[in-house]
């Protein structure tokens, strides 16, 4: 699998085609995906890459090890991997996951509601852990979830996350993402630092709430 790139943070349509509309669950992956170290460490991971069956036969897991308390997995999904199930914390069998339909997961999110897909070669009592998993993790996701509107910057908080993972300045971010054709106001470097910070916020949440 090629190397994740990132999505192009002066393309004013890349991060909102890539993650507008993303359930709570998936925006948790896209928070520990974006660390500084994540790519690095997984790479640097010696152990074979394990593949789950089924629906998740795309994704690629790396034993954790000591890097478990950094990012509070036990096995590190690939982070060239757009799309991981929300109980892949605990181990590389994925029962239960959130349907890919993400239109109608983000009307049933809105409601507190998530739709599911089982396994059911799966015995009964490995999905219901997987249940269980998924909804501790959706729970825990929802503690730090800030208003629909407010979630609404989440694109742009990632944007200027992978903008600063390229050593762009604050005052070269603010420059682009004012040109932006939704944008009503200039953009400054304040707003970006304030942008940065949220993001880096979020993304220790999301390490936390791994960790339960």
């Amino acid at each position: 699998m090629p190397a994740w790139q990132r999505p192009n943070w002066t393309d004013p349509k890349a991060h909102q085609e890539a993650l507008e509309g993303l359930p709570l669950s998936q925006w948790r992956w896209q928070w520990i995906r974006r660390h500084a170290d994540y790519e690095r460490d997984f790479n640097g991971l010696t152990g074979a890459a394990l593949k789950p069956a089924g629906p998740c036969s795309e994704l690629r897991l790396k034993k954790a090890g000591g890097l478990r308390e950094k990012y509070g997995l036990e096995w590190l999904p690939d982070p060239a991997v757009d799309w991981v199930p929300p109980d892949v914390t605990g181990r590389p069998t994925v029962d239960v996951h959130v349907t890919l339909d993400l239109d109608r997961v983000q009307a049933q999110h809105d409601d507190g509601y998530a739709i599911l897909a089982v396994d059911l070669t799966r015995t009964e009592s490995d999905i219901t852990e997987s249940v269980k998993r998924l909804v501790l993790n959706e729970k825990a996701m929802q503690e730090i979830a800030e208003p629909p509107r407010q979630r609404n910057e989440w694109v742009t908080y990632a944007r200027v996350l992978d903008a600063d993972a390229t050593g762009a300045t604050a005052k070269a971010i603010a420059d682009h993402i004012s040109k932006d054709p939704i944008r009503a106001k200039v953009v400054t470097e304040s707003d970006v630092r304030t942008w940065l910070k949220r993001g880096l916020e979020l993304q220790r949440a999301a390490i936390a709430t791994s960790r339960k």
